[in-house]
């Protein structure tokens, strides 16, 4: 049994203007490591898991950032 895991995100935006804002962030701000589990062995013979984790699940990537401007003309 995989127990209960929660990813902490964080992320702001500021709109200087009606024509631009401004975007970044942290996905898995505490760099929390995904369940291991020795069953997914076997399910990834058949595409649905990626290194015996639930990628689509659980953030196998760990902290990420993420930056963005967005301008409108």
């Amino acid at each position: 049994m995989i127990p209960a895991y929660s990813y902490f995100d964080v992320s702001v935006a500021w709109r200087p203007s009606k024509n631009y804002t401004f975007r970044c962030g942290v996905n898995n701000i505490t760099d929390k490591d995904p369940p291991i589990s020795s069953d997914l062995a076997v399910y990834n013979r058949n595409g649905g898991a990626n290194g015996n984790v639930y990628t689509g699940t659980y953030d196998s990537l760990g902290r990420m950032l993420f930056a963005s401007f967005n301008a409108k003309f």
